[in-house]
């Protein structure tokens, strides 16, 4: 049990360290890249809006700001939509685009 305890808290500061990097990673064009996301991942225009909101409310031209955008919209989605979102920017978080 330790040991398994022992390696979550190894895990955990791995994805935080990884986290806390990403406001190293600046972006030029923020809306242009949530655009261009929204349109590989064939989002509708009303989430690509929603993404881009959230991005105004709290702008932060890095990749952290990035994936604060998308998790920050998933708020205001019904939950099964809201989960997939929030998985979606998981990813971003290990696939930076340069």
């Amino acid at each position: 049990m330790a040991e398994a305890i022992s390696e979550g808290f190894q895990v955990a500061s791995t994805v935080l360290d990884a986290f806390l990097k990403t406001r190293e990673i600046k972006v030029v064009d923020p809306l242009e890249v949530i655009r261009k996301i929204a349109e590989e991942r064939k989002f509708s225009q009303k989430i690509t809006d929603e993404v881009v909101s959230s991005y105004l409310v709290e702008p932060e031209p890095n990749w952290f700001g990035m994936i604060n955008s998308f998790t920050n919209a998933a708020q205001r989605m019904a939950p099964l939509q809201r989960i997939e979102m929030e998985r979606f920017a998981g990813t971003l978080l290990e696939a930076p685009l340069q």
